[in-house]
């Protein structure tokens, strides 16, 4: 793990907030120079603390309102299984997130689609016929009550 002095915990952060802040702003909010500021982030990135920057988008302004977390097991865990139904995750843009669990499932994964439609010919089609799929169960989201991205970095400060 990287060592975190207060200024990078500062750009950390300030940048899971306000990712688009320019430089010069960021180096004044921050108490640094521009130049510092520049190093040091080009060090967080570097490090994987910083791991790639993005917009956030609001899923139903863009035509996806259906949002499911879908728990699958397979019939064997093996090296080779879990590869495979990684790889063939990987190809699904409706899955936004994949996650190997503990507990009764093998995997947890974070589906968005257009309408119940989409998401049924997703699974039917393309998730419960890969290789060694055994069980598969979902959770329809009817609410969200928080949807935060920011990482609580209260754990990296210096005594």
């Amino acid at each position: 793990m990287h060592d975190f002095d207060s200024f990078d915990i500062a750009l950390l952060a300030t940048l899971q907030n306000h990712g688009r802040m320019a430089s010069v702003a960021l180096a004044e909010h921050v108490h640094l120079s521009p130049s510092q500021v520049t190093r040091r982030m080009h060090r967080l990135e570097e490090s994987g603390a910083i791991r790639r920057y993005g917009a956030l988008l609001r899923p139903g302004a863009i035509g996806l309102h259906v949002l499911a977390f879908t728990s699958v097991s397979l019939d064997i865990q093996t090296a080779a299984t879990t590869a495979e139904f990684r790889d063939a995750i990987a190809d699904l843009p409706q899955v936004l997130e994949c996650f190997a669990t503990t507990g009764d499932a093998d995997f947890l994964l974070k589906i968005a689609t257009t309408d119940l439609a989409a998401f049924s010919d997703l699974l039917m089609t393309r998730i419960m016929p890969i290789a060694h799929v055994r069980n598969v169960r979902s959770a329809i989201v009817l609410g969200e009550f928080k949807n935060a991205t920011a990482y609580d970095l209260s754990h990296l400060r210096q005594v």
